[in-house]
């Protein structure tokens, strides 16, 4: 059964919200989903997207904020750890973005892309061993990922391990 929607309806705002951003209207996006938060402030929905539309307009401080608390309300949601890691790793918050890809993984184990940048993140912070068990298990979850075997390498090359690296 068919039922109209309020406009004030935060489910209709935030279909409005959402057809803003796939137009590219990003500030219009924003005061929408603001409009929505004010009604519902625990909208988990609301506050990742919020965050997605900040991160276009360029205001990675508030997006960081609005993505930590999606993942605060809802912490079994591996996307919305995965979009505060790569916050994270935008802002230079290397160890913080590292705790969040292992938290993304513990979420979701066959997560190639998360191992592959917690990778990225232990070269970062120079722990190669570390990058290396993660681009291996990249490698073993993705098959025949190039970009994932030549950081895998890189990490060897880190390690000394030329030969293996070649």
């Amino acid at each position: 059964e068919a039922r109209r929607l309020e406009p004030q309806e935060p489910k209709h705002r935030l279909g409005i919200a959402t057809s803003e951003a796939s137009l590219g209207r990003w500030e219009a996006a924003v005061t929408e989903l603001e409009i929505v938060l004010r009604t519902d402030p625990q909208n988990e929905r609301a506050r990742s997207y919020l965050g997605d539309a900040l991160v276009m307009l360029g205001r990675l401080p508030e997006a960081l904020t609005a993505y930590e608390h999606a993942a605060r309300l809802a912490p079994g949601k591996a996307l919305n750890h995965y979009k505060v890691a790569g916050a994270y790793r935008s802002a230079k918050r290397l160890v913080d973005a590292r705790a969040s890809y292992r938290e993304v993984l513990r979420l979701e184990p066959d997560n190639a892309n998360a191992a592959f940048e917690l990778g990225q993140v232990g070269l970062g912070l120079d722990s190669a061993q570390e990058a290396l068990a993660a681009f291996e298990l990249a490698s073993r979850l993705k098959p025949g990922a190039d970009d994932f075997l030549y950081w895998q390498a890189l990490a060897l090359l880190k390690l000394g391990r030329r030969e293996e690296a070649e």
